[in-house]
């Protein structure tokens, strides 16, 4: 006969160690899991710990939805598997996503021959298919994000972040996989323009962050303020072969804040809608959408909107400015040898009509003047304008380009016709002539004269006499047939008086 003290003997859940040498005990042990309505096995171990024979009879309790069985562990004695093949049916979701799994414990019972017995329970979670977020998380079939408030800054709300919990359960085989906030890719939103634009086109700028749990972060409700929002997004797990996708819907509210001042707001939009006709919204659409919901932001947030225009509208500017200041270098030559060419043309027609024509009718020195004024529109104008300024701007050699061509070939042109007679010399001819060299002559000088005056050495070497003012520079000083005054002492005017 065997003794027995009673309660010696439990029913425990062991795992052995890896050297084999004793048993593990964890309370973590006794549970396993299953998919509803994936069918598929499990197992748990179950010790008769203190036993001294062996049991007549294992039976099983509140076994709804599953077949259990225990198979003897021929490995160790005293120690048994509870087989159990699952037999319950799909778990129904809301939404398609929304679903709580549930907890069924079942009891163990070893009988002896002495007809003493023991027993414990174990548990098996019963899990949802595919991608599930618990029911606790979901409002109304949705994960609800809603502005509150802040305290700390009158008319002004925060956002916090919708915080939940992903599983996603699949069958490898015979056994069930559950994994908990697992990584897995969430794209989105979506409305699929139920709302007339799709959630892109009103731009949310959000952020997913999984940790302990789901969290994700949206920085703008403004489109949503009062009228809620309903999208969804896509949720997509992929793993050794695997494939589970569902779409987790989403209500968004913007609660509209309390304004601190009617006036400050009504301020900021007039000078909001001021910096808009000046500045245009250009092609940025969260910069577009923002505008568009202005009347229903605090004063403080319509100034930094504004502020956020004008900076956008600066940066087009100074990139528009930056494009052209090419051109400008280019036009101010053009502007100050236009000038320049002007007075001095109509100097030297005076000048010389006064002194070899005293008598000269008015239509006479109409004809010699109106071709100097011709020509310098037309080649200065047209030729720069149209061919030069580029080249110009990129510092080439200016005998390559057409303006110069074109000068010095009107120049030799005009002049080889007079020499050789075919032209006859007449007020018109000599106009054409002189504007066109003295042309020559200055956009030569403002084009070779920045910074190192090598325009007056060009200039010397065309004309008969090179005169220099005494404080040119020492190259320009070199290449002249002689000297005058400083131009500070009217270095010019004393050599003219002097030698003309």
């Amino acid at each position: 006969m065997i003794f027995r003290l009673g309660g010696d003997v439990k029913i425990v859940f062991p795992k052995m160690k890896e050297d084999g040498s004793a048993w593990i005990i964890n309370a973590n042990l006794n549970e396993t899991d299953v998919i509803a309505g994936m069918g598929g096995k499990t197992r748990l171990r179950f010790l008769l710990a203190g036993a001294l024979e062996e049991p007549v009879n294992i039976t099983f309790g509140n076994t709804g939805g599953f077949e259990i069985k225990a198979v003897k562990d021929r490995e160790y004695s005293y120690t048994y598997w509870a087989e159990i093949t699952n037999r319950t049916a799909k778990i129904k979701k809301t939404e398609e996503i929304f679903a709580d799994g549930r907890r069924q414990d079942v009891t163990v019972r070893a009988d002896f021959a002495d007809r003493s017995h023991t027993e414990n329970q174990f548990t098996i979670n019963i899990w949802p298919d595919g991608i599930s977020v618990p029911m606790e998380d979901e409002k109304d079939g949705c994960i609800e994000m809603s502005t509150i408030p802040d305290e700390n800054a009158i008319g002004s709300a925060k956002i916090p972040p919708a915080m939940f919990n992903v599983y996603v359960c699949y069958m490898d085989g015979e056994e069930a996989v559950v994994l908990k906030n697992p990584g897995m890719s969430y794209t989105g939103f979506f409305d699929d323009g139920k709302y007339g634009e799709t959630f892109a086109e009103r731009h949310f700028p959000w952020n997913v962050y999984v940790g302990a749990g789901v969290s994700v972060y949206v920085y703008n409700t403004l489109p949503v303020v009062i009228d809620p929002y309903y999208a969804y997004l896509k949720l997509l797990y992929e793993d050794k072969g695997q494939r589970v996708e569902a779409k987790l819907p989403f209500r968004m509210i913007g609660i509209k804040p309390d304004l601190p001042s009617l006036a400050r707001k009504e301020e900021a939009l007039k000078k909001l809608r001021r910096a808009v006709q000046i500045f245009g919204l250009g092609e940025d659409p969260d910069l577009r959408n923002a505008v568009r919901n202005a009347p229903n932001m605090s004063g403080a947030d319509i100034e930094h909107l504004t502020y956020q225009l004008l900076l956008a509208g600066r940066e087009f500017y100074q990139a528009q400015i930056d494009e052209y200041a090419s051109i400008d270098r280019v036009m101010t030559r053009y502007i100050v040898v236009a000038a320049s060419l002007v007075a001095i043309g109509d100097k030297a027609t005076e000048a010389a009509i006064k002194l070899y024509w005293p008598t000269a009718p008015a239509d006479v020195i109409a004809a010699f003047a109106n071709p100097f004024k011709n020509a310098l529109a037309e080649y200065l104008g047209q030729y720069v304008a149209r061919w030069s300024w580029v080249d110009l701007s990129e510092g080439g050699d200016i005998e390559e380009f057409k303006f110069m061509k074109t000068l010095v070939d009107s120049c030799n042109e005009t002049l080889s016709a007079v020499l050789t007679g075919e032209t006859p010399m007449t007020p018109r001819v000599l106009g054409q002539f002189v504007s066109l060299y003295l042309m020559m002559s200055f956009a030569k000088h403002y084009f070779y004269g920045e910074g190192d005056d090598k325009g007056d050495i060009d200039m010397l070497k065309l004309c008969g006499t090179g005169i220099a003012v005494a404080n040119a520079m020492p190259e320009v000083l070199e290449a002249a047939d002689g000297t005058a005054p400083p131009n500070g002492e009217d270095g010019v005017a004393v050599w003219l008086e002097e030698h003309c």
